[in-house]
């Protein structure tokens, strides 16, 4: 089963369009659940979808530990990282998307951004549940929002198990990447801009822990 997981702050609307979105186009059952902070102005809103799993707990700041938060919350064998301002533009995807997994199960696979078509970058990954099951987490806890795409490509790029899936392109709608149909800048984004920087530094100086965190994964990998 696949797993989609989305942690959402006060966008009701946009989160409903990415749901549509993943179920319009996969051609089986996928699970979606949405982590919601118990102070969000929309959380009635949330509570009346009652069509998708809602985690909702006391806000934690930033959308790192709701993922983290709720991928205990899930059992699924593949983790699709989505966001509220993301659509899901390809049909088929969660087929398309597991196919060339890796028969032990340790990766992470990566679709493209529709803005990013001709530039391969990690951004929504979906990660296997055993790579998530070793490295104890989805994203670095310590980390509010920046930066931790990259650090995952460049756990997955060391241990050649990153999956690039060019076939799936996700539309992201992001207030700066994107004109015509993107959101506009809200309350959200200047949260999580704000902890751009001292993410970025939070990530560069934790080399440590990600070598070991890539040692625990080769170690796996080596074992099968």
């Amino acid at each position: 089963m696949i797993d989609v997981i989305c942690a959402t702050r006060s966008r009701p609307e946009r989160a409903r369009e990415m749901i549509e979105s993943i179920r319009a186009t996969a051609t089986g059952f996928v699970r979606i659940t949405l982590g919601v902070d118990e102070d969000d102005p929309r959380l009635p809103d949330y509570e009346s979808m009652v069509d998708v799993n809602l985690s909702i707990a006391k806000s934690a700041g930033g959308g790192i530990a709701v993922a983290n938060r709720l991928v205990k919350a899930t059992d699924g064998e593949f983790i699709q990282i989505m966001s509220d301002d993301c659509l899901m533009l390809t049909d088929g995807w969660d087929e398309i998307m597991i196919r060339d997994c890796p028969s032990d199960h340790i990766a992470v696979l990566s679709g493209m951004t529709l803005e990013q078509k001709m530039k391969r970058i990690v951004f929504h990954p979906m990660m296997t549940r055993r790579w998530v099951d070793i490295v104890g987490w989805v994203f670095q806890p310590e980390v509010r929002h920046y930066c931790v795409d990259w650090a995952l490509e460049q756990m997955a790029k060391r241990l050649d198990r990153l999956i690039w899936v060019d076939d799936v392109v996700i539309e992201h709608r992001h207030h700066e990447r994107h004109s015509g149909n993107g959101i506009a800048k809200d309350e959200v984004y200047t949260r999580n801009e704000a902890s751009a920087r001292e993410d970025t530094r939070i990530v560069h100086a934790s080399s440590a822990m990600y070598d070991e965190k890539v040692a625990l994964l080769k170690e796996a990998i080596c074992g099968n």
